[in-house]
């Protein structure tokens, strides 16, 4: 499959009455080429295969180098020859179009009563099921702006922005886009033959001229590309040294600070040290009341389209997403900075001084709903001395330290 085992299902349903670009449709969803539905309308609107391949070469991360107009070509005949239209390509399409041309129109961009391949042509076994809309932003290279983004956009990137708020397309699509304040107008800008225009001028959508032939024993040996993947272990285990306390006084590089980080193993010294005879140090720790702690002063946070691109220049290779805690090898040292509340959860053996300081941000999320965290080395050296300061750790150090004993 060209577009990666990220790209969500061929046969996820359609909302029952939905907008969306022609962008927003081959970015988030570009299984939905396999629609009759959504060929008819981008066929119909102009589109070409060199159009429909620019978008999604240039907005998705494949897995392949590119996708090309040949392979689109024949995926959309198959798709519109399976659902019934005989003998159809692009170019007779207008054997179907040219009697309902008159009444058609070109400035919708409803997708309400589309049909799946399952509804279609009997392709699979039935729909798929419910997807996470912070799931629909896998994949992606760059999120639709401008003309190319109505109400999709801004609800799957509010999903990323939310982790925790448990939205799901297509089922929750009505609520959600309550939620971010109700469906935008659609305007000339969104239309699909707007969209033809603005993205006809990359360069990927112009035919090429076709390369003169060079001869084998003429040509240079091909030379290597990209930069070797390199493997990055999430970081090194918490330290502590203040005797009889549950206070950290080194984190290492992970928290922000200049040293470099440690892969000491966890000492009982973090522990309670008078305790009765029976207990462990782990069944006498009590963590104390939680209380809200907020940031010394309000943060703007980057759009997810920032996030988006400086993950694809400067992130580990082996990490999918730009959300993931270990997507930087830990916190970022400089601009943009994620925030707290968005990074996925650490694993759980995961007890670095970063995996802490994002289990103690969720905390304060769920307890007090504060957002206000973010990774900047400030934030993280604050967030390490309110840990200290209050004898904070997880559960999961705990468990952690427990199975080291």
């Amino acid at each position: 499959d060209a577009f990666g085992p990220s790209a969500p299902s061929r046969n996820l349903a359609f909302p029952p009455t939905a907008n969306m670009t022609a962008v927003e449709l081959l970015t988030f969803l570009p299984h939905t080429l396999k629609s009759p539905s959504v060929i008819y309308r981008l066929v119909s609107n102009g589109f070409s295969r060199l159009i429909i391949c620019s978008i999604i070469n240039t907005q998705r991360t494949l897995a392949v180098p590119s996708w090309h107009p040949n392979s689109c070509g024949q995926a959309m005949i198959r798709t519109m020859r399976f659902a019934g239209y005989e003998d159809w390509t692009a170019k007779s399409h207008g054997l179907w179009f040219d009697g309902e041309k008159e009444n058609w129109d070109f400035k919708s961009v409803e997708v309400g009563g589309f049909k799946t391949p399952f509804e279609a042509y009997a392709d699979g076994k039935g729909f798929a099921e419910p997807i996470p809309f912070k799931d629909l932003m896998k994949g992606l290279r760059k999120v639709p702006e401008g003309g190319d983004a109505l109400d999709l956009t801004r609800m799957v990137e509010y999903a990323v922005l939310h982790p925790r708020e448990k939205w799901r397309y297509p089922t929750d699509w009505e609520r959600l886009l309550e939620k971010v304040g109700g469906p935008a107008e659609a305007e000339k800008e969104h239309s699909d033959g707007e969209a033809f225009k603005r993205w006809e001028a990359v360069e990927g959508a112009k035919p090429k001229a076709p390369k003169p032939r060079v001869s084998r024993e003429n040509s240079e040996a091909p030379r290597p590309r990209g930069r070797p993947r390199k493997s990055v272990e999430p970081g090194a285990a918490l330290v502590a040294k203040k005797k009889g306390t549950l206070a950290a006084v080194r984190l290492g590089e992970l928290d922000g600070a200049a040293s470099k980080a440690n892969d000491e193993p966890i000492e009982e010294s973090l522990l309670p040290v008078e305790r009765s005879r029976d207990s462990s140090p782990v069944e006498e720790y009590v963590r104390g009341r939680p209380k809200l702690v907020e940031p010394p002063y309000e943060i703007v946070f980057p759009s997810v389209d920032e996030i988006v691109q400086v993950f694809l220049k400067e992130s580990d290779c082996s990490q999918p997403d730009p959300f993931n805690p270990y997507a930087f090898s830990g916190p970022r040292k400089s601009a943009p900075y994620r925030p707290l509340h968005c990074i996925s959860p650490p694993r759980q053996d995961d007890v670095s001084g970063w995996a802490e300081n994002l289990r103690w941000a969720t905390e304060q999320k769920d307890r007090f709903g504060a957002e206000g965290w973010d990774e900047r080395p400030e934030h993280m050296d604050l967030i390490w001395k309110e840990r200290v300061d209050s004898e904070w750790v997880s559960d999961e150090w705990l468990s952690n330290y427990a199975k080291e004993q």
